[in-house]
């Protein structure tokens, strides 16, 4: 089970998770993110996904959810971007585990609800993507009536 000390294991490794994420995602879209707000927004992120006690609809996190959406839209950023950017923070998640001692050492149920706060995250982002365009499209179509 997760508890404290899992917290501060996982926080001694904060740096490594969110700097391997970076790498990645810079990799994949040289220029396109402003990196020092990348790691600021990781930062946050990672706080989130350690505050595992706190449902993903009711962390602080979800209000900013619509805001970040309409700045995707806005940006035309795709939504793969952000499929892509979960998918990158598992598999910073699993090289912890493979490669770096404290992630060897943590248990791989605490593991498991890690991952899965990246999915549930990866969810209410989606569907409050697909809320917000829908009403767009619906306010659109009504214009051109």
């Amino acid at each position: 089970m997760y508890n404290a000390k899992h917290t501060d294991s996982l926080n001694s490794v904060k740096h490594t998770i969110i700097t391997k994420w970076r790498t990645d995602l810079v990799r994949l879209y040289p220029g396109f993110y402003n990196e020092e707000m990348l790691i600021k927004e990781a930062s946050i992120y990672f706080d989130f996904l350690l505050e595992m006690d706190i449902p993903v609809e009711q962390h602080a996190i979800s209000q900013r959810i619509p805001e970040m959406c309409e700045h995707f839209i806005n940006k035309n950023i795709p939504l793969t971007h952000i499929t892509l950017s979960n998918q990158l923070w598992i598999d910073s998640i699993l090289h912890l585990v493979q490669e770096d001692d404290v992630g060897k050492s943590m248990p791989i149920a605490t593991m498991r609800k890690l991952v899965w706060r990246v999915l549930e995250y990866e969810r209410v982002f989606l569907e409050q993507y697909n809320r917000l365009c829908s009403a767009t499209d619906t306010g659109a179509r009504s214009s051109l009536e």
